[in-house]
């Protein structure tokens, strides 16, 4: 039976102390304010805690959904020409890239997002039936330097709203470079003879200051009966911090490295070289180029793979190397390393960026078919 008598309750017989009890009782007060005040500071170290970690989760959250390379991307126009098949803006260098369009009657120097979106372009009306080669972008004067072929050949450099800074006339071929004291230097890559300097360095004021002939330091048995579009075929050539002045002579299958007298300091890469192009100089002494195992377009099925190769430059040794196993890509012509490491190389009909590992973050390829004058044959990543 259960009764209620005042402040206890009764039980079956049984007197139960209530909390009324509890709190009127003096013996108790004590032990009560401790138990409470544990109770109180346990929920307030309870609550502080869920709010701390609460804190993280937003602060993570706040950071996460920070804006991605694309949200933030200034856009371009599209073009059909173009299309980009492949692009991880978390492993890609995200920035403009610098190409030449030779697909149209007039060819086309242009600056691409990575979207494939022009946001530049330089187009003279008077290159009707010309060709651009080598562009070449400065960062310190953000001006463009490079070469045009018709009716001879003129090296040039203009700025972005397409003032002629520089025009030298020349023979002239594949590569240009402006050298920090103001000078053009570039290479005769096309059909050369024993008689031509395969590489001019030319003053703003179009003094030719410095020559470099084959004949002149290379043994008659490196070049004598050697004859394919020219005798060296220079692709390229890079002027080093040293002073010393690298050329690739592309018959030769070698990269000569000769110093301010036109020496020979050393021939790199016999044996490993085929058909390089556009060889340079990195950071740690390597050497990164665009190697191929034939000449242009005339390849045979079970010839190996064209390649982007990393060498030592005093072993031959290869270093990295990514692969194009497509045929359709052929020629390869440059590879450039870029600041985060990965490498960025120019097949025919596109240009693909390559992380250390092999793995492609992005490719912009030519959507029309191409013949084999109207490939890309170098870009820059600006």
């Amino acid at each position: 039976m259960l009764a209620k008598h005042g402040p206890t309750l009764m039980y079956n017989g049984y007197t139960k102390i209530t909390l009324t009890h509890i709190i009127m009782s003096r013996r108790l007060i004590p032990p009560l304010y401790i138990l409470i005040g544990l109770l109180v500071a346990g929920g307030l170290v309870t609550l502080f805690g869920v709010l701390y970690f609460a804190g993280d989760s937003s602060q993570e959250e706040i950071i996460s959904d920070e804006p991605s390379y694309l949200d933030t991307m200034e856009r371009g126009q599209a073009d059909p020409a173009f299309e980009v098949i492949n692009y991880d803006p978390d492993q890609a260098y995200n920035s403009t890239t610098l190409i030449v369009d030779k697909t149209q009657e007039i060819p086309r120097i242009l600056e691409v997002n990575m979207l494939g979106e022009i946001m530049w372009e330089y187009q003279n009306p008077e290159w009707r039936g010309g060709v651009v080669d080598d562009v070449e972008w400065l960062p310190e004067t953000d001006t463009f330097v490079f070469i045009y072929h018709f009716q001879g050949d003129f090296l040039h450099e203009i700025d972005r709203a397409g003032n002629i800074l520089f025009e030298y006339k020349d023979s002239a071929d594949h590569d240009i470079d402006k050298l920090g004291n103001g000078n053009y230097l570039y290479v005769y890559g096309m059909d050369d003879t024993l008689d031509d300097a395969i590489v001019k360095e030319v003053t703003p004021q179009g003094e030719i200051v410095w020559e470099w002939y084959v004949k002149d330091h290379l043994a008659p048995e490196i070049y004598e009966g050697v004859e394919n579009e020219g005798v060296a075929h220079t692709n390229g050539v890079v002027r080093l911090e040293n002073g010393n002045t690298l050329i690739s002579t592309r018959n030769f299958d070698s990269i000569v490295e000769v110093d301010p007298n036109g020496e020979v300091v050393r021939v790199i890469c016999e044996g490993v070289c085929a058909h390089q192009h556009d060889p340079e100089m990195l950071e740690n002494g390597n050497i990164l180029m665009a190697n191929q195992t034939t000449h242009g377009s005339d390849y045979e099925l079970g010839d190996e793979p064209q390649r982007a190769l990393e060498i030592d430059s005093n072993t031959g040794e290869t270093i990295w190397e990514f692969l194009i196993a497509g045929r359709r890509h052929y020629p390869l012509r440059d590879a450039d390393r870029l600041p985060n490491g990965n490498t960025l190389i120019t097949g025919s009909d596109m240009i693909l960026e390559v992380t250390p590992d092999g793995e492609i973050v992005w490719q912009l390829n030519i959507v029309p078919e191409i013949t084999f004058h109207e490939a890309f044959y170098n870009a820059q990543r600006i």
